[in-house]
């Protein structure tokens, strides 16, 4: 079961591409990247498995913003994360897969059948990841975009009512403010208990707030050590707001990874990553990601302007993972140190070869911390 084969111990997790590049926008990693397609991307997950990751998280939008990014693929296709979950499941044995769900544009039995479908298929490895959503999906299905917080509070008693109908294998009558549900789900019923895996990525405090009350795994950007455990003392204080035991949820930080057998391998492939840098591509980028709840910052100058698009397309936000086995094998060992226990990889080369130079890492890792 997934959220068994977690607890307790520092779990390693791949956040999957959202085209043929992810974390850094790259014209190289565009040529040497796969086809991001369903056989691909079964492949990685299958690697994933082999070299012993717990998980791998499938992000998802609806809504087609970036247009260049998608139009030279450093964003495009995004294929639907439950769809590309069910396949994911049914073409591995152990590994966990999480997939990204919107409250808002699902009603919660929509979310709740789905889930429990997901979760049979794997016989317990699937896990929730829950997104609110973002203002400019709104229109898409017909819907006035809500302020940030309240969307959050919304998802607060959707994910009550999910619950509730896991719970529940008798017919349930709930009446909140938002959703009405009345009835039981057919089965199958969900195989984890008393719920699947559920994960919330933020960073805002009202989403650290959802997330000490409802899940089991806050997913966070952190890219030094020093950040990662501010994230970590806050969230243990809203866990005891909300009732909870500090550490009773596991904060996991997302990371680029490139490892190679040397240092200077390493950093080589970096440079070449980093020289071929898609400036275009990370202002669009840039642009969608103030095309929610704010409007992009006023710049003084373009210089700042071209400086916040390249800390973007360098993957910035994301904790490095770049270097030999040692190298990444001392930051996990530095995050598992202030109280992280996780770290969500995203590969920026991801091809079988490339995930498995990640082994040797996690197996120096693993020696040191037994």
């Amino acid at each position: 079961m997934l959220r068994e084969s977690i607890q307790g111990k520092f779990h390693v997790g791949c956040f999957f591409p959202n085209g043929k590049t992810g974390a850094v926008f790259s014209d190289y990693l565009l040529e040497v990247n796969p086809e991001p397609n369903a056989q691909s991307l079964l492949g990685l997950a299958r690697s994933c498995e082999s070299i012993g990751l717990d998980w791998v998280l499938i992000a998802d939008g609806w809504v087609g913003l970036d247009r260049l990014s998608e139009s030279l693929q450093h964003a495009s296709p995004m294929l639907h994360a439950p769809t590309l979950g069910a396949v994911l499941l049914a073409g591995t044995e152990r590994i966990g897969v999480v997939t990204t769900m919107h409250t808002d544009i699902h009603k919660p039995a929509h979310v709740a059948r789905i889930g429990a479908s997901l979760d049979a298929i794997g016989g317990g490895r699937w896990g929730w990841n829950i997104v609110t959503d973002q203002p400019n999906q709104a229109p898409l299905f017909g819907q006035t975009p809500l302020p940030h917080d309240d969307r959050y509070e919304i998802a607060q008693e959707f994910t009550d009512h999910v619950k509730e109908l896991w719970h529940n294998e008798e017919p349930i009558d709930v009446r909140g403010e938002y959703y009405t549900v009345r009835g039981r789900l057919k089965t199958p019923h969900i195989v984890q208990r008393p719920h699947p895996l559920l994960v919330n990525a933020a960073a805002s405090p009202a989403g650290m707030r959802f997330a000490a009350r409802h899940c089991d795994v806050l997913m966070t950007s952190a890219p030094t050590v020093e950040h990662a455990a501010q994230v970590r003392a806050t969230m243990d204080e809203l866990l005891v707001e909300a009732g909870r035991e500090p550490h009773e949820l596991d904060v996991v930080v997302t990371g680029k990874c490139l490892v190679r057998p040397t240092q200077a391998e390493a950093e080589d492939e970096w440079a070449r990553i980093v020289d071929r840098l898609n400036i275009d591509v990370a202002l669009d980028q840039l642009g969608t990601m103030y095309s929610g709840d704010a409007a992009m910052p006023a710049r003084e100058a373009d210089r700042e302007l071209l400086e916040a698009a390249r800390r973007v397309g360098e993957g910035a936000w994301f904790n490095d993972m770049v270097g030999s086995p040692e190298t990444v094998a001392e930051r996990l060992i530095a995050l598992r140190e202030v109280g992280i226990a996780g770290i969500a990889m995203q590969f920026l080369r991801w091809s079988d070869s490339d995930v498995r130079q990640l082994a040797p890492a996690l197996e120096i890792f693993r020696r040191e911390s037994a």
